[in-house]
């Protein structure tokens, strides 16, 4: 399940939001960084359509996170055995 932040201006207007989604444990059992995305929110969007995108998103994002679009190799240790 992704989460998600949102940046606002001077307004209070949405301008802005981050998706971070966990990215599970490594083989010592140390959890692994989140992977996050930054998305620019479109503008006049009413309140009811700002959360069906906002949604879509999260799920767009979990999708490309379980397909391996981030690289593991950045957040995974080597372990010597």
């Amino acid at each position: 399940m992704a989460s998600t932040s949102f940046y606002r201006n001077e307004k209070n207007e949405i301008i802005s939001m981050r998706i971070r989604a966990y990215a599970g444990m490594d083989e010592t059992g140390k959890p692994n960084k989140f992977h996050q995305k930054s998305i620019k929110v479109p503008k006049g969007l009413s309140k009811r359509q700002l959360n069906s995108w906002v949604k879509q998103q999260e799920v767009l994002f979990e999708q490309e996170c379980k397909s391996g679009f981030f690289s593991k190799a950045m957040s995974q240790q080597t372990v010597d055995k």
